[in-house]
């Protein structure tokens, strides 16, 4: 018998149905635990789990060592027998499911031939059978295994306990994504406030995540020209207002009257002159501070726009032609595989002619494994992209945002000083109107304009 030190033991990361291996093939589900009692050198396994025997690629499944509170010797046994069911957690922690109950437990199980010898042996015990949880998926049960105990950090603080997922989720890809459908949900990034990083990740409607953020930004941008545009009417309609008012003060109109009203009417004119000025100058405002600043914001925007818009539009690119290899090497294999079962029902295939295909196929598993990890490199890179692009975005709102609160702040500000300075003017108004003395404006106009006092008296 091999040492425990000896002994191989893997973990598999891809579903393997063993279809082309026929009655030699060992089926198994991801995250099992598989004893290696053979590996050739052409990539295959003969391995043990649950209980069964047969081969498998050995790029479905990666080596990993036994804890030491793992007796190698035992937990090779268990995995011969159909009792327990082993598996281990994404750190490969290695846990065990009992295929009657479903119940599960982080230590090395005994097998019923043990446990009765051991009860020879021994006093009996009252078996206390672990808090089980179990999950349907399809038609399958599983049972998720009991929480670690919480642990003092050796800081004061308590450490969250080490829990395993009743179930991996279904992945789905949408539009070269890949998505889990179903299992934990996943913890925002930015949990304390509405961020657009955590909301727009999966495709809606025909449109990315992206495609809607690029719409908002896009958007804003059309805002800010708007914005442009009206301090431009808005500056043109008080051009236009300034110089129908210096025209109107420089009219005749009123120019017959006289004395102080007539001095009350030239400070009207007067006035109309200042407030052509207060416009004028407002009007100037509105084309040079304005339309500088909105400009000069909106051409920045555009620059970091643009540079995400195409690295994003890169990684999709990218994506979407990793994953149709990836199909077509699911396929290569398929085929592959199917070539192997067809080798091994005609009679007159050689031993070599199906170590041939075997090959193959172990040389299209190879293929497609490394064209995935290909793929989650390039997705891993698009996910880091997003986050930047999604911050930059959102930096840009909540700026463009701030910038057109004070803009319009200024412009409130701006209009309401031509207000103070138009009411200034017109005080001077109200002081010449105050002025207006209609008697002493008759007494002026009879000592200037008389004709004497004598009046008619009759015919004698």
């Amino acid at each position: 018998m091999m040492s425990g030190s000896l002994l191989q033991f893997v973990k598999a990361i891809y579903n393997y149905n063993a279809q082309d291996q026929g009655d030699l093939g060992l089926p198994f589900v991801e995250s099992s635990v598989i004893y290696v009692a053979e590996r050739l050198d052409d990539g295959w396994c003969r391995g043990f789990t649950l209980g069964k025997e047969g081969w498998f690629p050995a790029s479905y499944a990666k080596a990993i060592v036994a804890e030491p509170a793992l007796d190698a010797v035992r937990l090779s046994q268990v995995l011969r027998s159909p009792q327990w069911a082993a598996y281990a957690t994404p750190e490969d922690k290695i846990y065990f499911v009992n295929q009657s109950n479903q119940s599960t437990t982080w230590e090395l199980p005994q097998l019923v031939n043990e446990a009765r010898a051991r009860s020879r042996t021994t006093s009996p015990q009252s078996p206390v059978s672990p808090v089980v949880n179990t999950v349907k998926v399809g038609s399958a049960t599983s049972a998720t295994p009991p929480a670690v105990k919480r642990q003092s950090s050796g800081h004061g603080q308590v450490q969250k306990a080490a829990t395993l997922p009743s179930s991996k989720p279904r992945l789905v890809t949408i539009n070269g994504l890949t998505f889990a459908d179903g299992g934990p949900k996943q913890p925002l990034i930015e949990p304390n406030q509405p961020s657009f990083v955590d909301y727009f990740w999966s495709d809606k409607l025909e449109k990315s995540g992206f495609d809607i953020l690029l719409a908002k930004h896009i958007n804003g941008k059309m805002v800010l020209k708007d914005v442009i545009e009206f301090m431009k009417e808005r500056a043109a309609i008080e051009d236009a207002y300034a110089k129908s008012l210096l025209k109107l003060s420089k009219s005749m109109l009123g120019s017959q009257e006289e004395g102080t009203l007539l001095q009350a009417w030239h400070s009207v004119k007067t006035e109309l002159v200042a407030r052509a000025n207060i416009h004028s100058s407002f009007s100037d405002q509105l084309l040079t501070d304005f339309n500088k600043e909105l400009f000069e914001y909106k051409e920045g925007q555009k620059k970091d726009r643009k540079q995400h818009e195409l690295i994003i539009a890169q990684d999709r690119k990218q994506l979407l032609q990793l994953d149709a290899t990836i199909e077509k090497g699911k396929q290569a294999l398929a085929t592959k595989q199917k070539e192997i079962e067809t080798k091994k029902l005609a009679r007159k295939t050689s031993l070599k002619d199906i170590e041939v295909a075997r090959r193959r196929s172990s040389y299209a598993s190879e293929e497609l494994k490394r064209t995935e990890e290909l793929y989650n490199d390039a997705q891993k890179k698009w996910v880091i992209d997003m986050i930047s692009a999604c911050k930059d975005f959102e930096h840009h709102e909540q700026e463009r945002s701030k910038f057109i609160q004070d803009m319009l702040y200024k412009y409130v500000d701006m209009h309401a000083g031509t207000h103070e300075k138009s009411a200034e003017s017109l005080s001077k108004v109200t002081d010449a109107v105050d002025k207006v003395n209609t008697k002493a404006d008759r007494e002026a106009f009879i000592r200037q304009r008389n004709t004497g006092t004598q009046r008619p008296v009759d015919r004698r």
